[in-house]
């Protein structure tokens, strides 16, 4: 079997993120991690594969919060606007919506950082704990706040 010398740079209790003599880095499990700190190299290449992909995700998210993006009024104020937000009630299937309202003087060109459309939409599910909609009608998620998909942030 093919093996690969590698350093330990983080320990966890269950694994160690290791790299090798070119930089190249991953999270394997302390079980695969020989005495004399090799790795085969099947694992070692499918370990960073995963960690490259990993990555990648994590810098896109951090993008995201970064960029600006369109979002759909419905009200305005002197200082204020407001996005519908669609949330679904999964367990009695039933939708409901609320207005989430943001400052204008974070609002450029029309448009919203990414991340604060994420902290409205924490704020919006701990209203909807807090006021125990939950509790009458079950799990949900918010699907849109305006026109912009936000079921995944």
């Amino acid at each position: 079997m093919n093996k690969t010398m590698v350093k330990v740079e983080k320990e966890t209790k269950k694994a160690c993120l290791v790299s090798n003599s070119n930089g190249r880095k991953g999270w394997i499990q302390k079980r695969w991690l020989g005495s004399d700190s090799s790795v085969s190299v099947k694992t070692f290449d499918n370990s960073c594969k995963k960690f490259e992909e990993n990555q990648a995700a994590y810098e896109a998210g951090r993008q995201w919060l970064n960029e600006l993006h369109p979002v759909e009024f419905c009200r305005e104020t002197e200082k204020a606007v407001a996005a519908e937000a669609s949330l679904d009630f999964y367990n009695v299937e039933k939708n409901l919506t609320k207005l989430v309202w943001f400052p204008k003087s974070q609002i450029k060109d029309g448009k919203i950082p990414g991340w604060l459309i994420r902290c409205k939409k924490r704020e919006l599910e701990e209203q909807i704990e807090q006021e125990g909609i939950s509790n009458r009608m079950g799990g949900f998620f918010i699907e849109t706040i305006g026109n912009l998909d936000v079921f995944k942030i």
